[in-house]
């Protein structure tokens, strides 16, 4: 998923891009817990404000460094159920989150610990054109 915050009364706010092969659809997310170090939550919604799930992810320290636990909860009402299916092409939410959920650790692990350009490299380049 990948968005663009913004602050809001109830949280701040981003718009999720999903896609299933041909299929792509668009939802609203809402932070609900952002406490740095400890938990990062959101809620999805479908169009129209109907509820899709919640997403949570708890850190806890540990000897090597901390550990993050990735929730997810189904939300959606039975009534939408069809058409979750018919947009998404995806009969099994929960088996799905539950694969995605596989792939989350090593993405965020290779996004943590990979190196950051400093200060001195950034300052070094330019967009203009020589001369």
């Amino acid at each position: 998923m990948v968005g663009r915050s913004h602050r809001t009364g109830g949280g701040a706010r981003f718009r999720g891009h999903n896609r299933n092969g041909l299929r792509r659809w668009v939802t609203t997310c809402r932070i609900t817990d952002a406490d740095p170090g400890r938990r990062f939550a959101y809620e999805v919604t479908a169009p129209l404000g109907v509820p899709v799930s919640r997403w949570q992810y708890d850190i806890a320290p540990s000897a090597k460094g901390c550990t993050v636990t990735e929730t997810t909860w189904t939300r959606v009402p039975l009534w939408f159920l069809p058409l979750a299916i018919l947009i998404t092409g995806v009969y099994d939410r929960i088996g799905v989150n539950h694969t995605h959920i596989g792939t989350t650790p090593p993405r965020l692990k290779h996004h943590l610990e990979s190196p950051r350009p400093s200060a001195a490299d950034s300052s070094q380049r330019s967009d203009r054109p020589a001369g």
